[in-house]
């Protein structure tokens, strides 16, 4: 016989409610209001009692997936594991290979990180010092060897991508100012910062629905990049690398963001999709597009 339905043992529960159960051990009282007669039994009420219960635990578990049905989570997870090479084939064919003042002898491709293609960090103080980090290279040398997707709150999950640089050189110019303003290079190259093996890490927060699509609504929720340090010794020189590193570092991090949140570059279905999009897609591949429960 199928399972009752909530409906079915509610209509029960009101039956007992309102009929009494006559036989040995039952003791019945009546009240009588306003020409109503109450009839009530302890056998009833017990009755009752255990019929809510049953209620209370069918409406519970009708909500959770079946035995054995993957959550959307895993499902997630276990295909963002399966295609992670060709994600990173993508990232490698598609990442610049060094972003900032692009006409400045910069590896191609080169991108501007705005209008006027200029320097990832510029300042001048006057006869004392001139600091000019042109570009940095190596971004297309980002490989993923991390995945994980989590669901941080109810209606949330949230992608982290882990993975390293294999080098990030900074063209930087230092030099110093004396009387007039005139300034003179103490040393310009693109190997005192930032070094190899940087390791990274990008997180972005998605919508997700019990329906197809699953993802929606990207937003970045952390970048973490390893501390890029200055290593030429700029001598007497009252400057703050850190503001050039952080600076740097900023524009390194919105680069990898934009990857993981908007950007479309890998190849799907004779045309390029987002992380998102082909994430989607993929799951469908497995679900049907059938609903599966969002955390």
């Amino acid at each position: 016989n199928p399972t009752p339905s909530a409906e079915r043992l509610k209509l029960q529960l009101s039956l007992l409610m309102e009929t009494p159960l006559r036989g040995k051990g039952n003791e019945t009282k009546r009240n009588v209001t306003g020409g109503r007669h109450a009839i009530m039994t302890r056998h009833s009420a017990g009755l009752a009692a255990l019929v809510l219960v049953i209620i209370t635990l069918l409406t519970t578990f009708a909500a959770r997936p079946a035995s054995g049905t993957p959550s959307l989570v895993d499902t997630l997870n276990k295909i963002v594991k399966q295609y992670l090479p060709k994600i990173n084939d993508a990232l490698h064919s598609d990442v610049p290979a060094s972003v900032g003042q692009c006409a400045d002898g910069a590896p191609k491709p080169c991108t501007c990180i705005n209008d006027a293609c200029g320097s990832l960090y510029f300042l001048h103080k006057h006869w004392a010092y001139k600091v000019d980090a042109a570009w940095i290279g190596g971004l297309n040398t980002a490989e993923l060897t991390l995945t994980n997707f989590t669901a941080p709150a109810p209606g949330t999950l949230r992608l982290t991508l882990g993975g390293h640089f294999a080098q990030l050189p900074l063209w930087l110019y230092i030099g110093e100012c004396f009387t007039f303003d005139d300034c003179s290079k103490l040393w310009e190259n693109d190997h005192a910062c930032c070094g190899a093996n940087k390791k990274f890490s990008v997180s972005a927060d998605f919508a997700c629905s019990d329906s197809w699509p699953y993802l929606t609504a990207a937003k970045v929720h952390a970048v973490q990049l390893d501390k890029l340090e200055i290593t030429e010794s700029i001598g007497s020189l009252h400057i703050n690398l850190e503001d050039i590193t952080n600076t740097v570092s900023k524009q390194v991090g919105e680069v990898m963001s934009e990857y993981l949140t908007t950007k479309k570059f890998i190849p799907h279905n004779n045309t390029t999709v987002s992380l998102l999009d082909y994430a989607n897609d993929m799951a469908a591949g497995v679900t049907g597009k059938a609903p599966i429960p969002c955390p």
